[in-house]
């Protein structure tokens, strides 16, 4: 009797997971296949206001303006976005003297927009020895698409050339 009990509640439970497995995945709409999307890198160069790195998003020119008032080291030329159909990401890196930063590609799905960005070494890091300066001066990239109102998200490879 208790062998017929607990088969009972295994099958009983087993059906009640199928169910709802496939509810779950009938729900789901949503695309997570990415495609490729236009991007223009509109300055790259390096910076030594804000360590640590970041990702600032700006979609109108005032939110822009602020982050160029707010990061006065760029070594690249500022640009001139189109706000009225694009938005710039700025990329602030931790990559320094011992590596170099490179936007690997912009895609989207239905839900977000990913940023594909290498850190790439030219030579072994344990041989890197900049000066301090050097050291105190990380890349950047200020990256152009078209608006959207999909969040940004962001993924980093690293890469080693030696």
């Amino acid at each position: 009797m208790n062998t017929w009990k607990t088969a009972s509640v295994i099958f009983l439970s087993s059906t009640l997971l199928m169910g709802c497995d496939l509810d779950i995945s009938d729900s789901d709409d949503s695309t997570t296949e990415f495609t490729e999307i236009s991007f223009t890198i509109a300055s790259e160069g390096t910076q030594s206001d804000i360590m640590g790195g970041q990702i600032l998003e700006a979609k109108y020119s005032h939110r822009f303006n602020d982050i160029v008032l707010n990061i006065p080291s760029y070594s690249g030329a500022i640009p001139s976005p189109n706000f009225e159909i694009n938005e710039v990401v700025v990329l602030l890196s931790t990559s320094d003297a011992c590596s170099s930063l490179e936007i690997s590609g912009v895609s989207e799905n239905d839900d977000t927009r990913l940023m594909t960005v290498t850190e790439v070494f030219a030579f072994d890091p344990a041989l890197c020895d900049p000066s301090p300066e050097a050291l105190g001066k990380l890349d950047y990239a200020m990256v152009e698409f078209e608006r959207t109102a999909k969040p940004v998200s962001v993924i980093y490879k690293v890469r080693r050339n030696y």
